[in-house]
């Protein structure tokens, strides 16, 4: 019976198997016999043996014990063998973290030099202003210069005073060999003094026994920049040129009657300015302007000189310019689109297409310009009126330019879509067509709106070629491309350099619309 008990397995209580890591339902292991402390059974358990918790060593025990009249202290099992280490490291437990490992050095940069990602909305607010600062005062640094020293001689008038250059301004100082300046509002020039009365023009005065003689003044007139302010003006002058030009002063006319004595020119709005123009072209079919001199209250409509040196209005221009390039954008993506899809869908239209597409990749968009100019003429001699004809040819060449810029990212974006998705549609019995518009198009729609955004863009960044050279002004024409063409002519490059700022500014408007529209048309694509 002793030896029945020993082969004989004891179970193990309930629910100690699944405590023990077991699998539920699975055979229990059987457990070895008692041996005593001499035997190899014994000795210590190695890592592939399972070791006896003391629990089930004293149940297996106790089971396998015979009956007999012994003292309790010969009942007491032997104690379990201490469990021996394992020599490679214990695989980590189900449930547990993961390893701790030492913190890497990490730099303070981290956070503006991630491979993906982007910093919160107050630090990127932060880095922008920092950017466009370092850039307003690099513009500053090429725009400023050192002194520019002048000198001149003056004969006095019998009061003893002399009209200074010009180009002396109010700010500009001055000095007088011989002479010191007296001090800021003494009410006598003692015999080595002189001051300088500002005013258009400013006037030198010295005491009157000086009167009629012949002296040396210098002045300086600032600084020579590192780059002319005739090629890049000063940011301060830009700007003010701007809120000029937005603010209605589109115009500039100079005064020929010969008592104003002035030759700088007179601000004019929009409105005086259009009116002026419109006038001076045709004087007998419109009203002359009631618009005066300033200066001398002269009357400057049907006056020689009284030409606005803007030849069209600022803000006036900057609608007609999106006028047109909305309009060429539309007809290029009412071709392209489509061409594209049915191109990225079936291989033999991309084929029949792509000659087309890869001379008008490699063409430059100004070899357009005359193709532009002569179909312009061809509309004229046809019979088209000038200003249609004209138009036309301007979006014409808008429509090229976008054109061949997006109908080839449309083919690239259909192709692109996973072949996954066709065959389950086919799969599920879906056709050709719904294929196409049911499973090509959304898949790449999100895609498909980023190429508009950066298309309408390059048609955008365009408008100079498009109305500037494309072809002829007709009168009564606007447009933002005319402006700066014609300030470009007369080098009024403050001007020039003010709508450059306001084009820049319209697109960042136009692009952040399309940012806000992507979000809510394709939410999951901003996610991603």
């Amino acid at each position: 019976m002793a030896d029945s008990l020993t082969e004989e397995a004891a179970p193990p209580p309930e629910g100690e198997g699944e405590g023990a890591g077991g699998d539920a339902g699975a055979a229990p292991r059987p457990h070895a016999a008692p041996a005593d402390e001499g035997s190899p059974a014994a000795a210590p358990a190695t890592p592939d043996a399972p070791v006896a918790t003391p629990l089930a060593v004293t149940a297996s025990a106790a089971a396998a014990a015979p009956v007999t009249s012994a003292p309790a202290a010969s009942a007491t099992p032997a104690p379990a063998p201490k469990p021996v280490a394992p020599a490679h490291p214990a695989p980590i437990a189900a449930g547990a973290g993961p390893v701790a490992r030492p913190a890497a050095r990490r730099s303070p940069y981290d956070h503006l030099l991630r491979v993906r990602g982007d910093v919160d909305g107050t630090s990127a607010i932060a880095i922008f202003l920092a950017g466009a600062t370092a850039f307003l005062l690099l513009w500053a640094f090429l725009t400023a210069g050192g002194p520019d020293p002048r000198s001149v001689k003056l004969t006095l008038g019998p009061d003893g005073r002399a009209e200074l250059p010009r180009d002396v301004k109010a700010r500009t100082h001055v000095w007088v060999q011989g002479y010191s300046e007296a001090a800021e509002g003494a009410a006598a020039l003692a015999d080595d003094e002189f001051r300088v009365v500002r005013g258009s023009p400013a006037t030198l005065e010295l005491p009157a026994a000086a009167a009629g003689a012949e002296v040396d003044v210098g002045y300086d007139l600032g600084h020579d920049p590192i780059v002319s302010n005739f090629l890049l003006p000063k940011p301060t002058d830009v700007m003010a040129g701007l809120v000029e030009l937005v603010s209605g002063a589109a115009y500039q006319a100079r005064c020929a009657t010969p008592a104003c004595g002035r030759a700088d020119p007179i601000p004019l709005s929009a409105s005086v300015g259009q009116a002026l123009e419109a006038h001076r072209g045709a004087p007998d079919a419109t009203p002359a302007p009631t618009v005066t001199c300033p200066r001398c209250d002269a009357p400057l409509a049907g006056t020689a000189l009284a030409i606005p040196t803007s030849a069209q209005g600022f803000r006036g221009g900057i609608k007609s310019t999106l006028w047109r390039t909305t309009l060429g954008f539309v007809v290029a993506v009412a071709v392209c689109v489509p061409l594209g899809v049915l191109a990225g869908a079936f291989p033999p239209v991309k084929r029949f297409v792509s000659p087309l597409e890869i001379a008008g990749g490699y063409a430059p968009p100004v070899a357009i310009l005359p193709l532009a100019a002569a179909a312009s003429g061809f509309l004229v001699n046809s019979g088209v009126s000038g200003i249609v004809a004209e138009n036309t040819a301007r979006i014409g060449f808008l429509f090229l330019v976008i054109a061949f810029w997006l109908y080839p990212m449309v083919v690239k974006e259909i192709e692109a879509v996973d072949q996954v998705y066709v065959n389950t549609a086919y799969t599920l019995g879906a056709t050709r067509g719904q294929v196409v518009l049911r499973v090509l198009v959304p898949v790449a729609s999100g895609k498909l709106f980023e190429h508009l955004r950066a298309t309408y863009a390059i048609g955008w960044a365009s408008i100079i070629l498009a109305e500037g050279y494309a072809s002829s002004k007709i009168p009564g024409e606007f447009g933002i491309g005319f402006f700066m063409t014609e300030m470009q002519r007369r080098h009024n490059m403050v001007n020039y350099f003010s709508a450059v700022l306001a084009i820049i500014a319209v697109g960042i408007i136009i692009d952040y619309g399309f940012k806000l529209a992507g979000k809510r048309l394709f939410p999951w694509q901003e996610a991603r």
